[in-house]
Parts: structure tokens; sequence; C-alpha cells
């Protein structure tokens, strides 16, 4: 897992985004003879865009889906001013893990990085998991960044995570 880049480490323009994506490409290639599988974990920075695309969609289009799988961190690809559905869609092919985290306003949790559980925030968690589940179903991992009270914030985001999937299985059943 790629789980973070150190903001020396970033690129700042598409030639980067897209070289980035070239070197992950060949280590998923090398990776991949030795039975193991690399993936990429975003953040907001990997959103800005250059010459019309993220630095995200230069890095990952770089790549073979066999060489490069995705933990798309919905929370952040929305902070980073992009639509988390539109990525889920766009990369489901890759896509095996999905983390679940949900952004607050400002004013509230400030001091919790703003996070809040899965469902308690800005997100629409409804439109989220349905896309996910319909495009991938993905392994859902529960995360928060900085929690004052973690096993409250894991509680509370598996209880809601799990009520959207069983809204998301009704609805399935119903069409």
């Amino acid at each position: 897992m790629v789980p973070y880049l150190q903001p020396q480490e970033r690129p700042t323009d598409a030639r980067g985004w897209q070289k980035l994506g070239d070197e992950l490409n060949a280590l998923g290639a090398r990776l991949r003879k030795d039975g193991m599988r690399l993936a990429y974990h975003n953040h907001d920075f990997e959103m800005k865009k250059y010459q019309g695309k993220t630095g995200y969609e230069w890095l990952v289009d770089a790549t073979r889906p066999d060489n490069l799988a995705l933990e798309i961190d919905a929370a952040w690809v929305s902070r980073g001013g992009q639509d988390p559905v539109r990525l889920i869609k766009r990369y489901s092919d890759r896509l095996f893990a999905l983390h679940a985290k949900d952004n607050a306003g400002i004013g509230v949790r400030d001091d919790e990085l703003n996070f809040a559980p899965v469902g308690e925030g800005l997100m629409a968690w409804d439109e989220i998991v349905a896309t996910a589940q319909e495009e991938a179903r993905p392994l859902y991992i529960v995360e928060h960044d900085l929690p004052k009270d973690p096993a409250s914030i894991i509680k509370a985001s598996k209880l809601n995570l799990q009520r959207e999937l069983q809204n998301e299985r009704r609805e399935r059943k119903l069409e």
C-alpha cells in the first residue's frame, strides 16, 4: 500500500503525476510476479487539477488495473473538491477498498480535523454506498484520522455503514 506522499515527494504538474504512475505501474508489475498486489490510498492533494485532470487521474491512468489497485478515501476525495461517486465509477475495475469516514462542517468537530462518523456529516453515503456496491463491492474500512473517542467513532460508523448497506440491498430487491 502506498499510504501517503510527503509534501516534498508530491508531483507538481501533470507530467510528474504521470511519471509517478509509470513508476508505480512498474513496481506493481514486479510485485505481481511475486504474488503480491500494489495499491494506492489517496488524500486531498491528489485532487488538484492539472490540464483538466486531477493528479490522481494522471497517476492512475498511467497504470494498468492489474498493477495498481485503489483504496479510495471518499472523505479526502470530497475535501479535495472532487466527487467520490465519479471516481468509484471511473475506477471500479481496480477499487478493492473504500475508506469510510465522513466530513463535518467548519466549526463541527474542529478538534477531530472536522471528520465525523459515516452518515453523521456532509457526505451522501447513500449514493456512495449504492455506487460502490453496484460497481465494485469493495472492502469497507471504517476510518477516522483524529478521533477523540475511537470506540464510539468505530461503533457509530459501523452501524451507519451497515444501515446503508442494508438499504442498498433492499433497493436492489425492489428493482
